[in-house]
């Protein structure tokens, strides 16, 4: 993309009903995930796919309208939280043992 172009730049309208669909994913130690998705109802093997890795401690939902914005642009999406937080966070917090490895080692490869 010539940088001198922004037309490629400007924001594309979204369609009203452009929102995640809830999932829930086990990482490999069994533990469950839970995130949102957005995918198009035609697949299509030359879709780039973006996996959203949330900032520590935030919410995946926090990148909605992000996710929003590259769907719109014909993007599959993937956000999800990492084990303890928001969608992946259990009843209780009581005993749970994560770490940031286990964030990266664990979580996000269970999304891949």
């Amino acid at each position: 993309m010539n940088l001198q172009d922004t037309s490629a730049l400007a924001p594309t309208a979204l369609a009203p009903s452009a929102s995640g669909i809830p999932f829930k994913e086990p990482a490999a130690d069994g533990y469950i995930l839970g995130g949102l998705t957005w995918r198009h109802a035609r697949p299509d093997a030359n879709r780039p796919v973006v996996i959203i890795n949330a900032a520590t401690s935030v919410r995946c939902r926090h990148y909605s309208r992000f996710a929003d914005y590259l769907f719109a642009n014909n993007f599959d999406v993937i956000t999800y939280d990492y084990r303890g937080i928001g969608e992946s966070r259990p009843a209780s917090l009581k005993g749970l043992d994560a770490t940031w490895s286990d964030w990266g080692a664990l979580d996000f490869e269970a999304m891949l």
